[in-house]
């Protein structure tokens, strides 16, 4: 999945993680790219099989659903303005602050996998991720984020 610098959100300022991803669920389907039942899957998908990624220096969720009711793939990127607190994938039971959201919508093939890995590299890089969280230019952005 390649991420384009529109489908990026600097400085997000949410409340809380259910408040992201509803923003964000907002923004796919006023894109067409899901219907109105899709915020509530992420939701429970959430609960079930949490997203929260603990990296050397930052948090990252990547919440994702199977529903996929329009079978198109989308992404949102957001960098919020201040840490939400999210559930760890490994250690379900602990919450970490996380300061950036990877909302997508897979295709359910190999590209989830290929981008997963391609985001756990990105956010392993300590370097890569200074530039992701000081910069206001979404062209670098993006091109970090796609591996370039």
């Amino acid at each position: 999945m390649e991420i384009r610098p529109d489908q990026i959100k600097l400085d997000f300022d949410v409340e809380s993680y259910r408040d992201a991803l509803g923003q964000l669920c907002a923004d796919f389907r006023k894109q067409g790219l899901v219907d109105a039942e899709y915020y509530e899957e992420i939701l429970s998908r959430e609960k079930r099989y949490p997203t929260g990624f603990k990296f050397p220096s930052v948090g990252v969720a990547i919440p994702h659903t199977d529903y996929n009711p329009y079978k198109r793939r989308g992404i949102m990127v957001a960098r919020l303005k201040a840490p939400v607190l999210v559930r760890r994938i490994d250690v379900p039971s602990e919450e970490i602050p996380v300061s950036f959201i990877l909302l997508t919508l897979p295709d359910g093939g190999h590209a989830q996998l290929d981008f997963l890995m391609n985001m756990i590299s990105v956010f392993k890089n300590e370097s890569k991720v200074k530039v992701l969280e000081t910069t206001k230019n979404t062209e670098l952005m993006a091109d970090i984020l796609n591996g370039r």
